[in-house]
């Protein structure tokens, strides 16, 4: 009896010890970079403007983004063809879903939008582990990203696997200075695991008002959304030996944020540069 006593112990201080483990840190996975955390955004970008006409918008619900709305550059009015919907509860990003229209340039004319694609954030089950589930509502198959934190709450690396075209998956890791700025990411695929693409990454000191959002003036959750301060350069490096730069200059407001941005393609056959301006509430 003294020995199933002892065993039932033993089993129970495992048990709790294996859950101790496993169970996600509330204060570190609230403090992870946007949109896993649930810090709210403290300057609201409202617009994303180019050539005079505004071709995307942010809007908010209790500080956090909740949809982000497309509009059609050549149109001579303004026509919505792309929107994204956030999901959130007890703060943390559920889901969000895409919609999408047809569209014809020459016909003038924008379809009904229908839905496109829905990704959800799954629940935690550590505080360094976010897994990302995408469905397209037209294609076979799923699109699955996995992110990795460091304590501080900074994605430090992010797998990207679809389970109907493997040839495209994809491992990128994330190497941050003191400011907490991705300043280096290396890429491994499928065709080339034995190098990688490298990009080298330049800052300035100003806040990106993209951080907090967890996405860029696209929409998308890419690098430009990562880093607390705004890419100047970026210097992509590929496997072959070719280099491609990108050069990013800004104008900013009082307040520090940018108000504009000049995207240039370092020895590009299309030196024309990419102009936006932001505007805020």
């Amino acid at each position: 009896m003294k020995k199933l006593i002892y065993c039932f112990i033993l089993l129970t201080v495992i048990s709790c010890h294996d859950r101790s483990e496993v169970t996600p840190d509330l204060s570190i996975l609230a403090k992870q970079q946007a949109p896993f955390g649930t810090e709210i955004v403290p300057v609201k970008l409202h617009k994303i403007v180019s050539d005079t006409q505004t071709i995307g918008e942010f809007i908010y619900t209790d500080g956090f983004l909740s949809e982000h709305k497309k509009y059609l550059k050549f149109f001579g009015y303004q026509a919505q063809w792309a929107a994204t919907f956030f999901r959130r509860s007890d703060s943390y990003l559920v889901s969000h879903d895409k919609f999408q229209a047809a569209y014809s340039p020459e016909g003038r004319s924008v379809g009904e939008m229908k839905a496109r694609s829905t990704m959800n954030y799954v629940s935690p089950a550590t505080d360094s582990t976010r897994e990302v589930v995408e469905k397209l509502i037209s294609e076979p198959g799923t699109i699955n990203r996995k992110y990795l934190f460091n304590k501080k709450g900074f994605i430090v690396k992010e797998d990207f696997t679809q389970s109907n075209a493997s040839a495209y998956n994809y491992a990128t890791t994330y190497i941050r200075n003191a400011q907490n700025n991705n300043v280096l990411s290396s890429t491994y695929t499928p065709l080339n695991s034995a190098e990688a693409n490298i990009t080298v990454y330049e800052y300035d000191n100003h806040p990106n008002p993209f951080f907090h959002l967890g996405i860029d003036w696209n929409g998308e959750n890419s690098v430009n959304s990562f880093s607390p301060n705004n890419i100047t350069k970026k210097t992509i490096r590929f496997e072959n030996g070719e280099s491609r730069v990108t050069t990013y200059e800004y104008e900013y407001l009082p307040n520090g944020y940018p108000g504009k941005i000049d995207i240039k393609e370092v020895g590009s056959v299309n030196t024309t540069p990419y102009i936006l301006k932001f505007v805020y509430y």
